[in-house]
Formats: structure tokens, C-alpha cells, sequence
């Protein structure tokens, strides 16, 4: 597997070349370091989520072009923008169409549409074609798609590649409840046996499966900080003291608010 990068708008793309297959990785470096992927075949491009800013969306745009193949197909597991007169197939699970219309999906949106204002896509495109949990197959590749509360994660066989929403080696997540974590570890550790070449996440560039074990300490670590203190702000502090180069110190309040709720 090759690798180049190039510059796009204020971020970059990644590129790796799998032979038949490319998967191209556009870190936005955004306010959210939104991540989106296009998978390039021979005939078709399939994009796994897309920016969230108008502006990143409009580099995203100019890049399909410039590769100069249809993208018939959009993955949407935990955003919501799309290209504008998309046309093609967009492909989402009733868990996120629910959150997206009702649950904390939505409530993202809201507060994000808020904090950001009309630089951020507030738009919910209709989701063409509901997926259920399983296989499903796309541009001749099977998705393997795995429900989560929200959305969920995919897996691609043919790339050894795993699609999670939210993770990085060293940015900070947001962590609804401790129920949660405790999940997000276990996801983890099956991750490491099944060896992924590559986890990409929304907010992220592409990691190997070393990033498992990074993600596991620190989410253990919010977890015991949480059961030793009971104070929002101590418990932020005490993170960011465990963890001075994380970034993301938006989802750590977030966290906070919401397991101090």
C-alpha cells in the first residue's frame, strides 16, 4: 500500500493506493477536524461522510471533479452535509436517521449551527437507501455495516479498513456516559484482533491498529478520573493534565457536560 498526500484547501488529502482501489482521505482541518473519504474504483467514486463546513465542502467538490469520476454513493453513519445537486445514492442505517430528525444527532446540529453559524452545514439530505446491520454491497466492494446507538461503523474487507466515527491518538472524544466507554474499550480490543491496516474516523486522519491501544489507556484513564472526582471542572482539568497535547478541548467539555449532567 502507497501513500502521498497533497495539499486541499486549508487541509490535505491522503491518498493510499491499494492497486484496484484508492482511498482518498481529506483532513479539512476544520474547527472539527473533520476527516471525510472517497474510495476511488475504476468507474466510481463512494464517499464514507463529508464535511461539515461550507467552505471544506466546496474543496471536497473541486477534488471530485478533478478526479474525473462520478460519485454515484455517500456513506452518511454521523454527518449530515452532502455536495450541493447530489444526485447519487446516499446509504444510512434507521438508527441514524432517527438521531439525525430526533436524537443526539440532531441536538449536534443544533448547538453546532449556534457555536459556528452560517459557516456550518445545517442541511439533512433524504437517505435514498436504508442499510440494515450486515453486508452491503457498493461499487463491487462489500460494507460491512455495524449499528451503533447513532450511526455505525463500517468495515471493508477487500482494504483490511475499519470506518469509526470518533477516535485519534491523540485527540479527546466526546463520552456520553461510562456505559459508553466501556463499549468503546471492548470495540477496541476487537479491533486489535482483527489487525485493521488502517481505523479512519470522522475527526481524525487514517491510523494503523496501534491506535487501539493508545485510545484504550486514555479512555480507562477519563473513566478513573471520573470515579475519583465528581466535580466538572476538576475532572476537565485533571484530563487535560493527563493529556497537555490532546486536542479537541471541545469534545472534552463536551464529555463533561455530559456525564456531569
Amino acid at each position: 500500500m502507497k501513500m502521498v498526500e497533497e495539499k486541499l484547501g486549508n487541509g490535505k488529502v491522503y491518498i493510499y493506493d491499494f492497486g484496484k482501489i484508492k482511498l482518498h482521505a481529506y483532513e479539512t482541518n476544520d474547527a472539527m477536524n473533520d476527516t471525510a473519504y472517497i474510495i476511488e474504483t475504476e468507474n466510481e467514486l463512494t464517499g464514507i461522510e463529508t464535511p461539515a463546513f461550507y467552505e471544506d465542502l466546496n474543496a471536497y467538490n473541486g477534488y471530485v471533479s478533478k478526479l474525473a469520476k462520478p460519485l454515484n454513493n455517500i456513506f452518511l453513519a454521523y454527518h449530515t452535509a452532502v455536495p450541493e445537486n447530489f444526485n447519487g445514492k446516499i446509504y444510512a442505517t434507521e438508527n441514524y436517521v432517527n438521531s439525525v430528525t430526533k436524537g443526539s444527532i440532531k441536538g449536534l446540529l443544533d448547538n453546532f449551527a449556534v457555536v459556528f453559524g452560517s459557516a456550518f452545514d445545517t442541511r439533512v439530505p433524504k437517505v435514498t437507501n436504508i442499510i440494515n446491520e450486515g453486508i452491503v454491497n457498493v461499487s463491487g466492494i462489500d460494507f460491512i455495516i455495524n449499528n451503533k446507538d447513532d450511526g455505525y461503523c463500517i468495515e471493508i474487507p477487500a482494504l483490511n479498513i475499519l470506518y469509526i466515527h470518533m477516535a485519534g491518538s491523540d485527540v479527546h472524544n466526546i463520552l456520553p456516559s461510562i456505559e459508553y466507554i466501556d463499549t468503546i474499550i471492548n470495540d477496541m480490543e476487537l479491533y486489535k484482533k482483527k489487525d485493521y491496516t488502517l481505523i479512519l474516523t470522522s475527526h481524525y486522519k487514517p491510523e494503523t491498529i496501534k491506535l487501539a491501544d493508545i485510545k484504550i489507556d486514555y479512555l480507562k484513564t477519563v473513566k478513573e478520573i471520573y470515579a475519583a472526582d465528581k466535580n466538572k471542572e476538576d475532572f476537565i482539568k485533571k484530563v487535560k493534565d493527563r493529556f497537555p497535547n490532546y486536542s479537541g478541548e471541545n469534545y472534552l467539555q463536551m464529555t463533561a457536560d455530559m456525564l456531569y449532567k
